[in-house]
């Protein structure tokens, strides 16, 4: 029997863990046909999430190539608090889903917003990059005042999808010690790169990352929001 497994409202999840600094859950509203046994449908369309994780957990072992059955156990999981199997879960179906897929979409999404991709954007679950998918690399200088350009160490850096396939794609890093960062394995399309979740950025600049691009941007201030914005109109939003 076909059920529908929820979308989860992307632009929330930020929201979510800003206010209780947990790993935020997909919000189910309804969505993409899911072949999963009835029973296990029955508990997502309830949201009884302690049954549907115990049912999915167990069509996982009878089936576990499935990448559906893997995304019910993760997402159950996440609304239980159970983190490290959520996480568990949503790096097998990051790693196993079809590229560009909302699954993988919407896992990578979850563990950015958890904290549990590592600092180059990938998960401990590391693998090289897929056919097809983009990456973008590069260093971070700055130059405070009175001082000379130096490595921008640890700073955060975030790719966010604009439109049609990456719309809801969000990727985190930090750059290295010596002011390097990358993104890996990444949808290609449209995005904007920058350095603020609130308040002013010191970047704010519109990448186009094509299938199989190895990119690279530097960030320096020659190409800061005080020079160059890409996003000036409505705040950058």
């Amino acid at each position: 029997m076909t059920s529908r497994l929820v979308r989860p409202a992307l632009a929330a999840l930020a929201l979510i863990a800003a206010a209780c600094q947990a790993p935020p859950a997909p919000v189910p509203p309804a969505a993409r046909a899911v072949q999963t046994p009835d029973d296990l449908d029955g508990a997502l369309a309830r949201r009884d999430w302690t049954a549907a994780s115990r049912l999915a957990r167990a069509a996982v072992a009878r089936d576990p190539a499935s990448v559906r059955l893997h995304y019910a156990l993760a997402v159950s999981a996440s609304y239980l608090n159970a983190r490290e199997e959520a996480a568990r879960e949503f790096r097998w179906v990051m790693e196993h889903a079809a590229s560009g897929s909302e699954e993988a979409r919407i896992a990578r999404a979850w563990l950015a917003e958890a904290g549990e991709l590592r600092d180059d954007g990938v998960s401990a679950m590391v693998r090289p990059r897929r056919a097809g998918e983009a990456s973008l690399s590069g260093t971070v200088t700055w130059a405070d005042a009175g001082r000379p350009p130096a490595p921008k160490v640890r700073q955060v850096l975030l790719l966010i999808g604009l439109e049609g396939p990456t719309r809801g794609v969000r990727y985190r890093v930090r750059s290295g010690d010596d002011g390097r960062y990358e993104f890996r394995s990444v949808v290609p399309g449209q995005y904007k790169l920058t350095d603020a979740i609130a308040g002013p950025p010191l970047w704010r600049l519109r990448v186009a990352l094509e299938p199989g691009q190895g990119a690279t941007l530097d960030l320096s201030p020659g190409n800061s929001a005080a020079v160059r914005d890409d996003f000036p109109e409505r705040g950058g939003r």
